[in-house]
């Protein structure tokens, strides 16, 4: 036999099993695949299609069109999209190595969104604005301190947000919550509203005439409270001042005519529910009725009159099977619709 041959048997038994290892999937050396059989690249790709998918969602709707930003995967980090239409290809804005977690349109329209980022994973999230119209991008906010929001005012025109001094503190009862308010056009004209003391501060909703926020106070998952801050001087006012019993309060949201604040809340009950709260009297009022389910999330109509809630009627891990209950303000009617097996999450509404 031939050296050629001699060599050339051995090289071609060597490429027949490199050839049928490539069928297969190899598996990394810290596994060891004991009585598996092996599985083929062929039933990887058809499986790929399930496993390798591209979340979105949607982040906000624009104040006069029909299209909305969405939160897509880009590379490896989610960034935002707009969404011209219904089943068209999504546009991409930002383009960053970092995810960008929100972003929203101002309630009136304008040419420019703002979004919320941090840089490498620090968590020191900052508010930036995206200009439309050359598609540059601008920080408003310090890139010192830790910030959350921003919250819109009716009129688009301003925004607030808090501010925490990030490794300043030693320990959180030094920690102080700022709240900020900013014309996004104007930087540079940031003004300190109040600085309230304690770590468990953040922002729900301005009031329809843009003189005060809502703003929430964390003390535990079982005890939280709803203040009104007023944007000018700063002035706080509790809007539940009875601390005799731990109740948990959850959203906000203003009556156009700012003499209510809807929210939900377990006062008086093992569950979470809606209630509208007289700024006035402090007298709550219960609009979602008995029910054996926690309102998971509401939402109020631009004019007032009608409100949306979403409860939990089945429990399925961490998700609920929803319920949403519509309640007209105006004629005390309300009507359900139930979301047979379709799970939502509290961002529904």
């Amino acid at each position: 036999m031939s050296a050629l041959m001699r060599t050339g048997l051995p090289l071609a038994a060597l490429l027949a099993c490199a050839a049928a290892h490539a069928q297969f999937v190899t598996p990394g050396t810290n596994l060891v695949a004991d009585g598996i059989p092996p599985v083929p690249n062929a039933i990887v790709d058809k499986v790929r299609a399930y496993s390798d998918f591209w979340p979105q969602r949607a982040l906000s709707w624009h104040p006069q069109k029909r299209e909305m930003l969405i939160s897509r995967r880009a590379g490896d980090a989610s960034q935002v999209f707009r969404l011209e239409a219904p089943g068209a290809k999504p546009e991409q804005y930002t383009s960053f190595a970092d995810p960008v977690g929100r972003a929203s349109y101002p309630p009136a329209p304008a040419d420019h969104f703002l979004f919320v980022k941090d840089e490498g994973g620090n968590e020191r999230y900052q508010v930036w604005r995206f200009d439309l119209t050359d598609r540059k991008t601008l920080r408003l906010t310090d890139p010192a301190k830790r910030h959350s929001g921003p919250t819109w005012s009716a009129d688009g025109k301003r925004f607030a947000y808090t501010s925490v001094a990030v490794g300043a503190q030693r320990d959180s009862r030094e920690v102080k919550v700022e709240i900020h308010v900013m014309e996004p056009g104007n930087p540079a004209g940031d003004r300190l509203v109040a600085a309230l003391p304690g770590a468990g501060w953040y922002l729900y909703e301005w009031s329809h005439d843009g003189k005060t926020l809502a703003v929430g106070e964390y003390v535990s998952a079982v005890e939280s409270y709803l203040w009104l801050v007023d944007v000018q001087s700063g002035e706080r006012r509790a809007v539940t001042p009875d601390r005799s019993a731990r109740v948990a309060y959850l959203g906000a949201s203003f009556s156009p005519d700012g003499r209510t604040l809807y929210t939900t809340s377990d006062r008086d009950g093992e569950f979470r529910r809606l209630v509208a709260i007289d700024l006035a009297t402090h007298a709550a009022r219960v609009l979602s009725g008995e029910r054996p389910w926690d309102v998971e999330s509401f939402d109020l109509t631009l004019d007032g009159t009608k409100l949306a809630a979403l409860t939990r009627t089945t429990n399925l891990g961490a998700n609920p099977i929803g319920r949403v209950q519509i309640g007209n303000n105006q004629t005390g009617r309300t009507y359900d619709m139930v979301l047979d097996d379709v799970v939502v999450d509290r961002g529904f509404i």
